[in-house]
C-alpha cells in the first residue's frame, strides 16, 4: 500500500516528534531516574562560600557637567580614565571644559547624582533599593548617555565620580544584619558578566536590639534577686494588703488574749468573714471592669505582635570599599551575594550524615564494599551541604583523635540501615 502525499508528512511529523520525545527523557529524565538508584557519592575537598542574597543601591561621590553654550562636542578624554584637576575632558563648540575634582570620567548619567551620594544615604529608606515606578508598574529608571555630537545649554557632557571609596547601600534582616556586622568584613559578588568579587569593608549597621537571656540582677554585695514581675519581691516583715489583710486579722482576733466572751468573738469571726467575701468580690468586679476596658482602650502590642514587627524590620547596612570597578559609573541598582565567610574541608551531602552513640558521622564504603560507620566534625553547614575536617581530628571530650573521611572516600547517600556496619 503506497501512502499519499499528505500521509508521509504526516509520517514524518510523527517520527519527529517521537525523536523529539525520546531525546528530552534520555537528557532530562533519564539521569534524574538513574540518580534515585546511586546509593554513593564521592566526597571531595573544596570550598563553599556563607552567603546571603540582597538588593541594594550604590552610593558615590559624582558631579554631573552640562554644556554652558550650544556647540558641537569633542571628548578629549576615555572614559575610564583618571584624571586629576585642571585635565580637559571635553571640548563644546571650541571651548575647553576642565576637570573640578580628581576623579574618574563617565559619559552616562541617570539623575540620581544628587539624590543618592554619602550625604544622604543615612536619610533614604528601603524603598530606595528599587527604582521608582509609573503608574503601570514599570520602572523609571534609565541609564542615559551624555551628549557626544551637537549640544544645546544644558545639556550634560560628562561625569566625574570618585572611586577612592565608594559605597553599596541595602537593607537586611536582623538575622543577615549581625552576620554581616560580625564578620567586620565581605566580599561582595556583583552582578557583571564577569561576576567580579571585590573586598567591601562593613561601615556602618544600624543599632540590633539584642535579646535579654536573663531576667536576674545582681546587687553590690554579689547576691541575685528575682523580680517575678507579680510584686512578690515584698519583705517577708511587710504587712499583707487586701483579702490576705482581712485573713490574717481575723485569725490574730479570734486566738487573741483580748478579754471577749465566746459569743463576741463568733460574731466578729462571721462579721470578718462577710468582709472577706464583700471585698474578694469588689476585686473581682473592678479587675473584671478592667480588663473589659484595656480591651476596648489599649493600644499597645500583643507579645506575638512585637515578636512579627521584630522579625520583619529591616536593618540599614552600608557597605563601603576602595578597590577599583571598571563598570562603576554604570552600577547603581542591583542584586548582590555578600560572602561573609568561606569553610574549607571535605564537603558532604546532610543527608548522609546519621548519628550512632551519641556522634554524628557518614557510613563510608571500605575496600571490601561494605559500609562502614565513620565519625566526622563538623566545621559549618552551608544550605545542603556540610563541610567537615578530613583525615583526622581530636575530639577533646573524649580526648580521642579519630579517622575521619578523606577525599574522594565514597559516602553513603542515606545513612543508615540494614546494609550497613556498625564497626
Amino acid at each position: 500500500m503506497r501512502l499519499s502525499k499528505n500521509g508521509k508528512i504526516k509520517l514524518a511529523v510523527a517520527g519527529f516528534l517521537i525523536l523529539v520525545v525520546l531525546l528530552y527523557f534520555l537528557i532530562y529524565v533519564a539521569p534524574g531516574i538513574s540518580d534515585i538508584f546511586v546509593e554513593t557519592y564521592t566526597a571531595e575537598y573544596g570550598t563553599l562560600d556563607v552567603d546571603y542574597s540582597a538588593d541594594c543601591v550604590a552610593v558615590r561621590t559624582e558631579r554631573l557637567y552640562t554644556a554652558d553654550y550650544p556647540g558641537a562636542v569633542t571628548r578629549v578624554a576615555n572614559p575610564g580614565d583618571l584624571k586629576t584637576v585642571s585635565s580637559n575632558i571635553v571640548n563644546v563648540g571650541g571651548t575647553a571644559y576642565y576637570c573640578q575634582e580628581r576623579g574618574v570620567v563617565g559619559y552616562q548619567y541617570d539623575d540620581m547624582e544628587t539624590v543618592l551620594t554619602p550625604e544622604t544615604m543615612m536619610e533614604v529608606g528601603p524603598s530606595s533599593l528599587h527604582p521608582a515606578e509609573d503608574e503601570n508598574g514599570q520602572p523609571v529608571y534609565e541609564l542615559k548617555d551624555c551628549v557626544s555630537a551637537d549640544a544645546i545649554a544644558g545639556d550634560p557632557v560628562y561625569k566625574i565620580y570618585d572611586n577612592q571609596t565608594w559605597y553599596l547601600l541595602t537593607f537586611l534582616d536582623k538575622d543577615t544584619a549581625k552576620a554581616v556586622r560580625d564578620a567586620g568584613a565581605v566580599t561582595v559578588e556583583l552582578p557583571d558578566e564577569s561576576k567580579t568579587k571585590l573586598k567591601f569593608r562593613v561601615h556602618y549597621v544600624d543599632e540590633i536590639q539584642e535579646e535579654e537571656t536573663t531576667s536576674e540582677s545582681a546587687d553590690d554585695s554579689g547576691n541575685t534577686e528575682t523580680n517575678d514581675g507579680a510584686g512578690n519581691d515584698e519583705p517577708e516583715d511587710q504587712e499583707p494588703q487586701g483579702t490576705a489583710g482581712v485573713i490574717k486579722s481575723i485569725v490574730e482576733d479570734v486566738y487573741s488574749p483580748k478579754d471577749l466572751t465566746v459569743d463576741s468573738k463568733i460574731t466578729q469571726t462571721v462579721t470578718s468573714a462577710k468582709t472577706i467575701v464583700e471585698t474578694a468580690l469588689e476585686a473581682k468586679d473592678q479587675e473584671t471592669a478592667e480588663g473589659t476596658g484595656d480591651q476596648e482602650t489599649s493600644s499597645e502590642p500583643t507579645d506575638d505582635q512585637a515578636e512579627s514587627e521584630d522579625q520583619e524590620k529591616l536593618y540599614r547596612v552600608i557597605l563601603s570599599c576602595n578597590r577599583y570597578y571598571s563598570e562603576l559609573g554604570s552600577l547603581r541598582y542591583a542584586t548582590v551575594r555578600i560572602i561573609t565567610a568561606q569553610k574549607t574541608g571535605i564537603i558532604l551531602e546532610n543527608g548522609s550524615i546519621t548519628q550512632v552513640d551519641g556522634k554524628k558521622g557518614v557510613y563510608v564504603v571500605n575496600k571490601y564494599g561494605d559500609y562502614v560507620f565513620t565519625p566526622i566534625s563538623i566545621i559549618s553547614v552551608v544550605g545542603d551541604k556540610t563541610v567537615v575536617e578530613s583525615h583526622t581530628f581530636y575530639d577533646r571530650e573524649t580526648d580521642t583523635t579519630y579517622y575521619t573521611v578523606d577525599n574522594y572516600d565514597k559516602i553513603k547517600k542515606r545513612g543508615g540501615g540494614e546494609d550497613v556496619d556498625q564497626g
